[in-house]
């Protein structure tokens, strides 16, 4: 059964949310599973979501929007599939569809028409929510990681040696607590 954030709202309406289930890390390292290269991610994000958006805010601050491709998907949910009742986020489903307001473009990377399908790549047995940002590995095909807060603070130093503006601390130790 395909799964939303609307189903975290408590009885009283509050936003009780689960964890992320993609939290692999880009790192320096050359040797890592998921090292730092220019070309090799991409970010899928929604304007409507202020996670997702901070992931853009920080790609772009931090100079990224070169080595790290982004898509955005449409700012309403709509169904992600005809097999069941699921609503989420959604692709513009060509090109001639594009909304110039929303800025939402196709899946170039996979030609999926949900974020649901994303998920679906990655993992067959899937089982939470398709949430966006979602950062894609275009080699391995999967997902690196869903987590904004981890993302972010990997566009901030693990990137750093191909970043515009490398010097920018947007997270820097003497405020980290």
């Amino acid at each position: 059964m395909a799964r939303s954030a609307l189903e975290e709202m408590s009885a009283t309406g509050a936003f009780e949310r689960t964890a992320s289930t993609f939290r692999n890390i880009i790192s320096r390292d050359p040797n890592s599973r998921f090292p730092a290269e220019s070309g090799r991610y991409h970010l899928y994000i929604s304007y409507a979501c202020p996670w997702a958006s901070r992931c853009l805010a920080y790609l772009n601050i931090k100079g990224l929007d070169q080595a790290i491709s982004f898509t955005s998907v449409k700012p309403k949910w709509e169904r992600t599939k005809d097999s069941d009742e699921h609503m989420g986020w959604v692709f513009a489903s060509s090109s001639t569809e594009l909304d110039q307001d929303s800025g939402a473009d196709p899946d170039p990377l996979n030609g999926a028409k949900s974020i649901r399908e994303l998920y679906e790549l990655a993992s067959t047995n899937y089982s939470g929510k398709y949430t966006v940002p979602v950062l894609w590995d275009k080699k391995l095909k999967t997902i690196v990681n869903n987590e904004s807060a981890e993302i972010i603070r990997m566009l901030n130093s693990e990137f750093n040696d191909i970043a515009g503006n490398a010097a920018l601390d947007l997270y820097p130790p003497h405020l980290q607590s």
